[in-house]
C-alpha cells in the first residue's frame, strides 16, 4: 500500500532515481522504516530529444526533485560493467579506467565508477557518459551512484528456492535483459543484453544455457520483471527447460508491478 509522503518534510526521506536510457527514468520517495509504502513516479521523457537533454527538462519541471532529501541515490540501468576481484581492486583503485578496457573500447567520454558486491567479495565497475555524471552531480551533488546489477547480483545469490546446484536468473524490463548464472553458491556468467522483444530475450537466455552445460530437466530458470513481459518470456521459456519459476517483487509483491524489480532489490539490500 503507498504510504502518504509529506513532501514539505522531505529530510525525512530517502529519494531513489533510476534510469535507464534512451527513454526510461523514474524516481521512488520512501521512508527508511516503511521501504514498501513510498511513492513512485515516472518521469515524462520526450522521444525527440536527446536522452540528457529530455532527462533535464523532466527533473526541473518536477518540484518533487528539487526538495532536499535525507540521502539521493542513482540508480543506473545498463549494460556498461564488469567485475573485478575486490583483493586486486583495492590495491589498483586508479586503475579503473584500464581494468574497464579489457572489456570495452572508447571509454574516453566515461566516468567509470565503483560498487562493492560483499557477499561475493568483487567490485562492480560501471560506466556513465561524463556529461550526463556531471550533469547529476550539479543537480543532486550528495547523491551516490549504484548500478542496477548490484542490488539484482545480492539479490539472485540469497535465492536458492529448490536447492539445484546450476541456476539462471534473468530479469527483463523496458527492452533491457540482465541473466545471472550460478553454479553451486558460484558466480557462473552475467551479463546484460538490448533486447526490443521478447523473442529476442528467449534467445539469450537459451544460447547462454546451452553454452554453460545447463541441464533442461533438473536445474532452474528464475524469471523476474514486469507482469507481462515475464508472463511472455515464461510462456516461451518453459517449452524448452523444466524448472522454470517465476520471482515475486520481493517488496510490493505483484500487486505493485509498476516499481522496476531493480528498484525493489535495492530496498530490500
Amino acid at each position: 500500500m503507498e504510504q502518504r509522503i509529506d513532501f514539505n518534510k522531505s529530510e525525512k526521506y530517502q529519494l531513489l532515481i533510476r534510469m535507464q536510457s534512451p527513454n526510461d527514468a523514474s524516481f521512488y520517495v520512501y521512508d527508511d522504516a516503511f521501504p514498501n509504502a513510498g511513492h513512485y513516479e515516472i518521469l515524462k521523457l520526450s522521444r525527440l530529444s536527446l536522452f540528457i537533454e529530455s532527462l533535464k527538462e523532466a527533473i526541473f519541471n518536477n518540484g518533487h526533485l528539487s526538495l532536499n532529501y535525507k540521502n539521493t541515490q542513482i540508480l543506473l540501468s545498463n549494460g556498461f560493467y564488469t567485475f573485478v576481484p575486490e583483493d586486486i581492486y583495492k590495491t589498483n583503485e586508479d586503475k579503473k579506467e584500464t581494468f574497464f578496457k579489457f572489456n570495452f573500447e572508447n571509454i574516453e567520454n566515461s566516468k567509470i565508477l565503483s560498487n562493492r558486491i560483499e557477499m561475493c567479495n568483487i567490485v562492480n565497475l560501471f560506466g556513465v557518459q561524463k556529461d550526463l555524471y556531471d550533469f547529476l552531480q550539479r543537480t543532486f551533488p550528495f547523491a551516490g551512484f549504484t548500478h542496477h546489477v548490484t542490488p539484482l547480483l545480492q539479490y539472485f545469490l540469497r535465492q536458492r528456492i529448490m536447492g539445484e546446484k546450476e541456476r539462471m536468473c534473468v530479469y527483463v524490463y523496458e527492452n533491457e535483459l540482465s541473466i545471472f548464472c550460478f553454479r553451486n553458491a558460484t558466480i557462473e556468467a552475467v551479463n546484460t543484453f538490448p533486447c526490443t522483444n521478447i523473442n529476442d530475450a528467449a534467445y539469450f537466455i537459451l544460447s547462454l544455457w546451452d553454452k554453460l552445460h545447463f541441464n533442461q530437466l533438473s536445474d532452474g530458470l528464475y524469471v523476474a520483471g514486469s507482469s507481462n513481459e515475464k508472463a511472455e518470456l515464461l510462456n516461451i521459456i518453459s517449452r524448452f527447460i523444466q524448472n522454470v519459476v517465476p520471482v515475486n517483487n520481493p517488496i510490493h509483491g505483484e500487486n505493485h508491478l509498476k516499481v522496476p524489480f531493480d528498484v525493489q532489490a535495492y530496498l530490500h539490500l
